[in-house]
């Protein structure tokens, strides 16, 4: 399941149309633009058209405008995606390996570049809608890409604070992420978005 986790930061493709709900892709944007870090638990939970769980992992992370990323899965097994908004590492202890990608191209193609990215990009990628009730507003987004990966994005915010990502893709999986200690615009330093390849590992770099 660790391919799937990936496909869900990494292979989300998205087209420039314009969205037809103005007003709801402002009120998102003005959410948005209010992180400029983020920082917290997750717990993301993957399951198949028929509720049965297909995944459980957990880890923490750090997010920061423009491109900077550590996501850390700590269980059932470790995994590293970090970026210091040039280079994407994704790190894999268990296959002893590293892959480097672009940060740009590969934040480009995600649902975390909402948190990372230009915002003024949000209204030429997704149709939004808003619903609110009492505390929690949440918003659907709907890639304007036809070959999309996703068919559908819920965000959910609690006292204008992001706690749950829902992800829906073409063959009827979806995943939850659910955020937790959530923290916004904490300090942090640059060392958290740097990865240091351990020694003896195989490394794949595809900026080159």
């Amino acid at each position: 399941m660790k391919s799937h986790f990936l496909a869900v930061f990494f292979i989300v493709s998205l087209s420039c149309s314009p969205a037809l709900t103005a007003s709801d892709v402002n009120l998102l944007i003005k959410l948005l633009r209010n992180i400029s870090t983020l920082t917290g638990e997750f717990t993301q939970i993957i399951v198949d058209e028929e509720g049965q769980e297909l995944e459980n992992s957990q880890g923490f992370f750090d997010i920061a405008r423009p491109s900077k990323m550590a996501w850390k899965i700590t269980t059932p097994l470790e995994q590293q995606i970090i970026s210091d908004g040039e280079l994407l590492w994704l790190y894999d202890p268990d296959l002893d390996q590293v892959i480097i990608e672009s940060a740009e191209l590969s934040f480009n193609k995600s649902p975390i570049a909402l948190f990372t990215s230009d915002l003024s990009l949000i209204s030429k990628r997704y149709k939004v809608e808003s619903k609110s009730t009492d505390s929690h507003l949440d918003f659907v987004l709907i890639p304007n890409d036809s070959s999309r990966m996703f068919n559908e994005i819920r965000i959910n915010f609690v006292n204008e604070l992001p706690r749950s990502i829902d992800l829906l893709d073409r063959f009827n999986l979806k995943t939850t992420i659910f955020f937790d200690k959530v923290e916004l615009n904490t300090v942090i330093n640059d060392s958290t978005f740097n990865f240091i390849p351990p020694p003896n590992i195989d490394i794949v770099n595809n900026v080159r």
